[in-house]
């Protein structure tokens, strides 16, 4: 074991601790190689879960993210082209639970409930109220006791199994129980910047994103209350507004400026953060505080990730997801582009200090993946 004192590095144990410390490296390698092939990440009892195939994307299509591959998706990234009087408008934004297409590019903010297509996104089959995430037999029941009712003031309800929000509890509002029931549901998700007016910030490889970053989800009809329209959740905005000035419903004047342009084809990466499967705060539905109502955000109730994007044609605003992944333990930060996986020519050491005592060598279990010194004098 060397320390590296002046730019050389020198001998810091005896021989017999030596010969002691290289036989437990030895033992450890083959954990370190295990722990490779598991993606374990330098955080101590907790996993990276990677997803590293390239998927290009190109004019109206959209790369749904499954950060844990349960079939529920967290993000998507979402390409939409918009004709306005004869002027073609790209847009590429990250979405969450939202429906936003070319043919119908202002849903996503007018039913902050949507779901991506050909999904169901199981909030409308809480019949009980009761917020728990996958909606069971209770759920069920509660249909069977209002079936045929009729809501006559459908703004203050006083039957709630209606699932389609048409008023009368039928056999409609069964089936939606059906499609859902079992299906877990996050409502809590947001991308990492620099102000709840900012696009996503452009992650160079190797930041932190965690805990103690700035996240935020801005896509809306009525920004803050102001009656305007914002899509901040853009990486290229050509729309910035136009559309939805088009469709009668005046924008924000965002002067913020989009820090996905002009890269010349480098990747870069988006902070995410999710709560999976509503696991870290159950039933919660307001993306603005993961935690308890009337209290503040709670950062520790998500999972961090990153998504790699590369922006390859930029006036169409199209490009490749490189891949993905997440920290599987809550609350934990990720590096923006790390795997999980060592590096070519790394090798796993321990990552506290050498504890030495007459009767042996005191280690810590946990590993970090570094750089192999090897010794420049004796």
């Amino acid at each position: 074991m060397y320390l590296e004192e002046g730019g050389t590095m020198k001998r810091n144990l005896s021989q017999k601790s030596e010969a002691r410390l290289s036989s437990y490296l030895t033992s450890a390698s083959a954990l370190g190689a295990a722990a490779a092939a598991s993606s374990f990440s330098t955080e101590a009892n907790a996993a990276i879960v990677a997803n590293t195939t390239s998927i290009p994307f190109g004019i109206n299509e959209e790369v749904n993210i499954d950060f844990d591959g349960n079939g529920s998706i967290e993000f998507q990234l979402d390409h939409d082209r918009v004709n306005i009087d004869g002027t073609d408008y790209d847009f590429l934004q990250i979405d969450k639970n939202d429906t936003t297409s070319a043919a119908d590019p202002l849903s996503g903010p007018d039913d902050a409930f949507a779901t991506f297509p050909g999904e169901f996104f199981p909030v409308r089959a809480d019949y009980t109220g009761d917020g728990v995430g996958s909606w069971d037999q209770a759920d069920l029941q509660a249909w069977q006791n209002e079936y045929g009712s009729i809501n006559e003031d459908p703004e203050n309800p006083t039957f709630f199994a209606d699932g389609n929000d048409d008023a009368a509890i039928n056999g409609t509002d069964y089936l939606i129980w059906q499609q859902e029931a079992g299906v877990p549901f996050s409502y809590d998700q947001g991308y990492l910047t620099d102000s709840s007016e900012s696009y996503p910030t452009a992650l160079t490889a190797g930041t932190s994103i965690g805990p103690t970053d700035f996240f935020t989800f801005q896509e809306g009809s009525n920004f803050s209350g102001t009656g305007l329209a914002i899509h901040a959740n853009r990486l290229i905005d050509e729309d910035a507004g136009t559309i939805d000035t088009a469709n009668g419903v005046p924008a924000f004047p965002n002067s913020d400026t989009s820090e996905w342009v002009g890269l010349g084809g480098e990747t870069r990466y988006l902070g995410l953060r999710f709560d999976l499967d509503d696991e870290g705060y159950a039933g919660n539905e307001f993306s603005g505080s993961n935690n308890g109502e009337g209290l503040p955000d709670e950062p520790s109730n998500y999972w961090y990730g990153w998504v790699g994007v590369q922006i390859t044609n930029e006036a169409d605003a199209t490009g490749v997801v490189t891949g993905w992944a997440y920290e599987d333990q809550i609350g934990t930060a990720i590096m923006a582009g790390d795997t999980g996986v060592p590096p070519l020519g790394a090798v796993p050491e321990p990552t506290s200090i050498v504890t030495l005592a007459l009767g042996g060598i005191t280690l810590a279990s946990g590993f970090a993946w570094r750089k192999l010194f090897r010794e420049s004098s004796v």
